[in-house]
């Protein structure tokens, strides 16, 4: 799929690239109308255990022991240094962008002290990048290495780390791209033991010297690799624009190298996954700290199809009403989530869980907060909430649509019935008092298979539609606004000011913009 592009520069620099132009296979999604496979991609935490002083400072790390920080209440703490750019690695990246002079050095400089200025109206992002969607998941394309490797990455804010196979891989599924081989790259780094960037979240074998990750998801799948560290920048479907234009915000950073996938990672269109979470060890941290962008923010816009995924702030030509603001929550156990306060939700008009009028929160309320609190992931395809909330959901659905909850996949609905479908509302707390944020998720987003135009309207029919209802009531703790309940909404995940931005959009474009 070739994307419209529209390039526009607000400075140059020049560059020497070396890489070579290779073709990619792109596997087409599914025709068939089946229901796909439901993601849930918010990352599980591996087994952990106390580290002596002594053995924290070793060079290497005892066999299958895993460098990860215990708390007082043994809840395992990730406390990651900044990323280390390796000697070798930061002079062949010099070469590659390009020697710069003292008054370059200068601008980049003041450029850097600019970005803490940004009012909550302007946070402009530098780059924005089209996304493409299969089977209710949604990708960017990056790329990897000197000549270039490109990947098909899910954008994930509930997991952290950046991970696609890499050849050769003997237990890793057909993808979209050809695997990665280091063997081509020129920039290419393999930490060793007693080097490991992602040292908390790695385990150190003697046997050969590696830093090995494995990652286990919600959903049930997993994988295994090892560290490895590379140029990586963000593009589109053209191997050409995305070299000459884009790798200008290349940083060195470390990935895993798949060696090994399990369940729906082995079978996904997907060649990786693109961890989004807030942590230090994030591609967005290493882009900001590198001053590739200029914000330590990134927001995603999201349709059935595609999308947009825009760098340090948001693309606001896009947004049909100003953005409203949501401090980051401060409770709860997940830490590197993108969680949010809760104040209020209604089916319809019909209020299940609201303050008090003596402004106690009741339990139908606290329940949002408890567990990893109520969650932004957009590396889960649907929205789940509270199991306590069950009877007067579905109470509340009856009275406003006239029709019992249904969770039959594929159910028959006219046209006239599904305009009966109620919103759901979610309230969200606001950065000042009296200033909440209203988040509205339309029957067009929850339900699947709805007729839909280019543009993400929903088209008429006559006789019934099978549609089937994607929201779940089974969660016990907190709650989990996926993808579905981010469609036609910018959403600015602000790392650096601890806040989400929720704005109505156009996300139908499919433009690359660097600013």
């Amino acid at each position: 799929m070739m994307y419209q592009r529209t390039v526009s520069f607000r400075k140059h620099r020049n560059f020497c690239v070396l890489c070579c132009l290779v073709a990619f296979m792109v596997i087409p999604p599914s025709s068939e109308k089946e229901s796909f496979p439901r993601r849930r991609l918010s990352e599980l935490e591996q087994p952990s255990f106390t580290i002596s002083e002594e053995e924290r400072n070793l060079e290497t790390l005892p066999r299958n022991r895993r460098l990860v920080l215990i708390d007082e209440d043994n809840s395992s703490t990730l406390e990651t240094s900044r990323h280390k750019e390796p000697p070798a690695l930061s002079r062949r990246l010099a070469g590659l962008r390009g020697a710069t002079t003292d008054v370059e050095n200068e601008e980049l400089s003041n450029q850097r002290i600019k970005k803490e200025s940004f009012s909550a109206e302007t946070m402009e992002a530098t780059l924005t990048v089209p996304l493409h969607a299969t089977t209710g998941t949604h990708h960017v394309h990056v790329y990897i290495g000197s000549p270039p490797q490109r990947q098909t990455l899910i954008v994930d804010t509930g997991s952290r780390l950046m991970a696609f196979p890499c050849k050769p891989c003997n237990n890793c599924g057909k993808h979209a791209s050809d695997y990665y081989d280091p063997v081509r790259s020129t920039t290419d780094v393999l930490p060793k033991c007693g080097n490991c960037y992602l040292a908390e979240l790695s385990t150190c074998l003697n046997a050969d010297q590696k830093c090995h990750l494995k990652q286990r998801y919600t959903e049930g799948s997993s994988w295994s690799a090892y560290e490895l560290e590379d140029l990586v920048w963000f593009g589109n479907s053209n191997l050409e624009e995305s070299t000459d234009s884009f790798m200008r915000l290349a940083v060195p950073y470390s990935f895993g190298c798949q060696i090994e996938e399990t369940g729906l990672f082995k079978d996904q269109y997907a060649d990786g996954i693109l961890g989004l979470a807030k942590h230090e060890t994030s591609l967005i941290q290493a882009m900001y700290d590198a001053g590739s962008i200029r914000n330590n923010a990134f927001s995603l816009c999201f349709t059935r199809t595609g999308g947009s995924l825009s760098l340090g702030g948001s693309y606001a030509q896009q947004h049909r009403e100003p953005m409203r603001f949501s401090p980051l929550a401060t409770t709860g156990s997940g830490k590197n989530m993108y969680s949010v306060n809760v104040v209020e939700v209604r089916v319809g008009d019909i209020c299940i869980a609201c303050m008090s009028t003596d402004h106690t929160i009741p339990e139908e309320l606290n329940i949002f907060s408890s567990g990893k609190g109520t969650i932004l992931d957009s590396g889960t395809t649907d929205t789940y909430l509270p199991q306590m909330l069950e009877e007067p959901f579905r109470k509340a659905w009856k009275e406003a649509s006239g029709m019992r909850f249904s969770k039959r996949n594929h159910e028959s609905y006219t046209y006239e019935a599904f305009q009966r479908l109620p919103r759901i509302t979610f309230v969200l707390e606001g950065m000042q008092e009296d200033n909440n944020v209203v988040h509205v998720v339309e029957p067009v987003a929850y339900m699947e298979d709805v007729p839909t135009d280019a543009n993400g309207n929903v088209i008429p029919w006559s006789g019934t539609a099978a549609l089937t209802n994607r929201i779940y009531l089974e969660e016990q703790q907190g709650a989990v606004l996926g993808a579905n309940a981010m469609l036609g909404y910018d959403v600015l995940f602000d790392i650096g000011g601890k806040r989400v931005g929720i704005a109505r959009a156009d996300c139908s474009g499919s433009t690359s913009i660097i600013e």
